[in-house]
């Protein structure tokens, strides 16, 4: 029976044993014990054999440092072309994609603002599917939307694909510029439809006025005027939740993954919640505990003593205190019915509205802050690497004892025919090493070339010439 479990690589394979000197020369001590035992029975320092196990584990630990770098380090070069930022594709050229579900619709038309120079135009949409029935004449074949004209024979359909875009609009946004807003809107939504959809109609979101009458008590140390500012924008935000721009550190702190921010298409003033966005949707109805929920959140309340929420346009009140149904397609507004007094224990308060209309404004000034810092927080920075020679490669002979006559300074005392055939001999012997060992170093050296999608690199083995060895072109033959 075959074996189908799935064969993984783990992420983190690092041990560092390749930068522990002392456990690499336990390991290759194991292996000469196990090899040659039986004949190799000196492991000390001043045996040959160990000294070049000794340097060679030194060779690896140089390696191993060097692998350990961090990987902009590694990456990094002295030339401009070679910089980080020209090596890898970013973020946005390669995750996001073109729109294709409901919210990302909606996200690309509540994104709308920089074609016609408004910085947020349109607080949020819905689009709404558009009802169309075609009716077809099951002898001619012939299509129309009024069935009578037909004959007795036929079948009809549903059109998909169509919709009406509900838009709510910033208040500041006039009649003359609302034209422009819609024509930005159908332009970008032409730029980017799936084939057979569109927009029919475009309208402002009609609203349903409610009025909200409550009796609160504040802490004894707080500004009511700023009280009612919070609670204001606080039912302002239940009633239709404001679709908020943010940039990519305040959405990695909320827990999204790389991957997560960047799903869906590029939008030019930052990114949008998925979550918050479901949330935004237009309500079916209003529940008194939720709201109360959300003004008992706003620091300095202390207490909410009486409450209500009815229809401003209803001829009487809801037979259900707790629940308001809304009409559908319709966003609720507070009306100018609603009633707000406020108290410090029994002291009764007056509310400065001009310290109200300040305190909003103040309130509304971060949010368009806000929506600037993530402007300019839209794509993930590269990090800046040093740049090191970390292909650079000197033979490991200049590591060994000036006894062994094999460094830079050759033979120190008397070099006898015999002692300079000894010196060559374990120079040869030692190059295979050295080749070896160039050709990691050269390996990690290209680790930017290979990786980068703009080098042009067509290879994927390299190696370089051995340097700074004393008698090189004694040991090799020349071709």
């Amino acid at each position: 029976m075959l074996d189908n479990n799935h064969i993984t690589i783990p992420k983190k394979i690092n041990t560092k044993d390749d930068l522990d000197y002392e456990f690499l020369r336990g390991e290759g001590i194991k292996y000469i014990e196990q090899l040659g035992s039986k004949l190799w029975t000196d492991y000390n320092s001043h045996d040959p054999g160990i000294t070049i196990m000794e340097v060679l584990s030194y060779a690896i630990t140089d390696l191993g440092m060097r692998l350990s770098l961090n990987m902009e380090d590694i990456l990094a070069a002295d030339e401009k072309s070679k910089a980080l930022h020209n090596q890898f594709i970013k973020a946005t050229e390669i995750l996001p994609t073109a729109p294709l579900t409901h919210l990302d619709y909606r996200k690309l038309l509540i994104d709308v603002g920089r074609e016609i120079g408004a910085t947020r135009p349109v607080k949020n949409c819905w689009l709404i599917p558009y009802r169309e029935t075609i009716h077809a004449d099951c002898i001619t074949g012939e299509l129309a939307f009024n069935r009578n004209t037909l004959g007795k024979k036929t079948s009809s359909f549903n059109v998909k694909g169509l919709y009406t875009l509900l838009v709510d609009v910033d208040e500041e946004i006039g009649d003359c510029e609302l034209d422009n807003v819609y024509s930005a809107i159908i332009t970008r939504f032409q730029k980017n439809r799936n084939l057979c959809e569109d927009i029919v109609a475009i309208k402002e979101v009609e609203t349903q006025n409610v009025a909200v009458c409550a009796r609160i008590e504040v802490e004894r140390d707080v500004d009511e005027e700023k009280v009612h500012a919070h609670v204001l924008y606080k039912i302002e935000q239940y009633f239709a939740p404001e679709v908020n721009f943010y940039g990519i550190p305040q959405l990695l702190d909320k827990g999204y993954t790389t991957e997560e921010i960047f799903e869906g298409p590029v939008l030019d003033n930052g990114f949008i919640d998925d979550e918050e966005l479901k949330k935004s949707q237009l309500r079916s109805q209003l529940l008194l505990s939720d709201l109360v929920k959300e003004i008992m959140s706003i620091e300095g309340v202390k207490d909410i003593q009486q409450i209500s929420m009815n229809d401003c346009g209803a001829s009487r009140a809801s037979k259900d205190a707790w629940r308001l149904c809304l009409e559908e397609g319709k966003k609720p507004v507070l009306c100018d019915l609603s009633s707000f007094s406020y108290s410090k224990g029994t002291l009764p308060l007056n509310i400065n509205q001009t310290k109200v209309e300040k305190y909003l404004n103040e309130i509304k000034e971060e949010e368009r802050l806000r929506v600037e810092n993530a402007q300019q927080n839209k794509e993930l920075t590269f990090p800046e690497g040093n740049a090191y020679d970390i292909d650079d490669y000197s033979s490991i002979l200049n590591e060994f004892p000036d006894t062994y006559g094999i460094g830079s300074y050759g033979i120190i005392s008397e070099a006898t025919p015999e002692r300079e055939a000894l010196a060559k001999q374990l120079k040869g012997y030692l190059i295979f090493f050295d080749k070896i060992l160039a050709s990691y170093f050269k390996h990690l050296g290209k680790v930017k070339e290979i990786l980068s999608v703009t080098g042009n690199v067509k290879k994927t083995y390299f190696t370089q010439a051995l340097k700074d060895i004393n008698g090189f072109d004694e040991l090799v033959s020349k071709a």
